[in-house]
């Protein structure tokens, strides 16, 4: 999503953090949170959203993954395809609605743009009866 007011980089990012690209002389700055997500605690059928955004040049790409099985040790994540019930939003927010049990579990947000280290953040989604 394009941001219409400048940013001050240096502010922003510490001089270290930036590669500089004598070509073009770009300076690239690697991925940092402007939104970091966090746990999240709903009830069947209600809606939640995961924010999840981050700012870095060039603009990082976001993903999200869900867990598969009740255990984020593991480690298991597999990519999350957008429809109706679940969707990566244009800021990167993950959005899921009409809640069911079999959407609680470990979700993580993953921010590239492949300049220094990516982002990653797992948050848990806690699903309760009505």
């Amino acid at each position: 999503m394009a941001c219409n007011r400048p940013i001050d980089w240096e502010a922003l990012v510490p001089r270290k953090l930036a590669m500089y690209y004598e070509s073009n002389d770009l300076v690239r700055f690697p991925p940092r949170w402007r939104v970091e997500p966090v746990d999240a605690t709903a009830v069947v059928g209600d809606s939640v959203v995961f924010d999840c955004q981050a700012e870095g040049y060039p603009q990082p790409l976001i993903r999200w993954k869900k867990a598969s099985g009740e255990n984020s040790a593991s480690r298991n994540f597999k990519s999350i395809i957008s429809n109706y019930h679940i969707q990566t939003l244009e800021n990167g927010s993950l959005s899921i609605k009409d809640l069911t049990e079999e959407d609680r579990g470990h979700y993580l947000c993953e921010a590239a743009n492949g300049v220094g280290a990516d982002l990653s953040t797992v948050v848990k989604l806690s699903v309760h009866g009505r």
